[in-house]
């Protein structure tokens, strides 16, 4: 069942608003979409399985109630120290989990949103 934003996922996949990313995307309070800059978080971490300072700093512009976490098909993408403590510096509430259950989620949600979704 799709929400109110038409968003589904699967493994290399999400869908928001009927469009199609075969990449990790971020969805911002405002509901622009934006596609994750894999050379600055493989630079910082060495992998895409990680949320830079930078990325939660957009996920916080427009001072989101909610901020949804897909951590991908696996479970694996992590939030390192840096980027939680950001968060927690903040007003919004934090919920993650794999992404299929956290686009659910997401879709749910009528308050000032944004989301990461790891696609893999």
């Amino acid at each position: 069942m799709l929400g109110r934003d038409n968003t589904a996922t699967g493994f290399g996949w999400v869908r928001y608003k009927g469009n199609m990313h075969q990449e990790d995307i971020l969805i911002l309070a405002n509901g622009e979409v934006v596609r994750r800059d894999s050379d600055e978080v493989l630079r910082k971490y060495g992998t895409m399985k990680a949320i830079s300072v930078n990325e939660m700093e957009m996920l916080l512009s427009g001072n989101p109630e909610v901020i949804v976490i897909g951590t991908g098909q696996g479970d694996s993408l992590r939030m390192p120290p840096e980027a939680l403590d950001l968060l927690n510096k903040s007003n919004s509430r934090l919920v993650q989990g794999m992404s299929p259950k956290a686009v659910r989620y997401f879709d749910s949600l009528s308050c000032p949103k944004a989301a990461l979704i790891h696609v893999k």
